[in-house]
């Protein structure tokens, strides 16, 4: 089944390659309308579309879509945040 940290883990790969820097450790801080419409099974291809919503202080919202063979599987919102 899809999980919203899949979503996350797209997004801070995203965000690692839009900076210079080396990528920060931050956690999952909300999911927000996040629906799974589809099972995931094991052997499937997975795409993972992320894009920034709104990046904010420490933190950024992102909205992500995953994909099996072009039909939608889940989908929804997170915001990554940077530890204090």
């Amino acid at each position: 089944m899809p999980r919203p940290r899949r979503h996350a883990a797209g997004g801070g790969a995203l965000l690692s390659e839009l900076t210079d820097d080396r990528p920060q450790p931050g956690y999952l801080a909300a999911v927000d309308d996040f629906r799974v419409l589809a099972p995931v099974r094991v052997g499937d291809v997975l795409r993972i579309e992320v894009e920034i919503l709104r990046h904010f202080q420490a933190a950024t919202q992102l909205r992500g879509r995953l994909l099996v063979d072009g039909a939608l599987c889940a989908e929804g919102r997170v915001t990554l945040a940077l530890p204090r």
